[in-house]
């Protein structure tokens, strides 16, 4: 049996599915590279949440530092000099891996880290 030759409309055809699966797979990258670099409460908009930010009173030991910076609008070595943070993985550490390395319970570091923030609120709002 002779072989078909491929034809030009073959040809096109399987070139026009790459091409469109080059884009499809470049925008797919491009929204999720977008949506990751989103600050971290904005993830919850995607499943239409609309979370309500944490109150010094409603912190929890799963809380990242970096995430508390940014909700609390704090320095980024806010916590690290105040609580004696030495940790290579600050700020991307919980408060429960801080709690792990201090040697105090979950709900110790919540209360150090709250202690924090209180003590940043009562200076930036008596500095001039």
């Amino acid at each position: 049996m002779k072989e078909r030759p491929h034809s030009i409309l073959d040809v096109a055809t399987i070139v026009a599915l790459c091409i469109t699966l080059i884009l499809m797979l470049t925008l797919l990258g491009k929204e999720l590279s977008d949506t990751l670099s989103r600050a971290p409460e904005r993830h919850f908009s995607l499943f239409g949440l609309q979370p309500t930010p944490p109150t010094i009173d409603t912190i929890q030991s799963w809380m990242t530092f970096d995430y508390l910076d940014h909700v609390f609008k704090l320095p980024s070595t806010y916590f690290k000099t105040d609580l004696g943070i030495t940790d290579t993985r600050y700020p991307r550490m919980s408060l429960t891996r801080f709690s792990t390395d201090k040697g105090i319970s979950a709900a110790a570091a919540v209360l150090r880290v709250q202690n924090a923030l209180r003590g940043y609120e009562a200076t930036s709002t008596t500095s001039p």
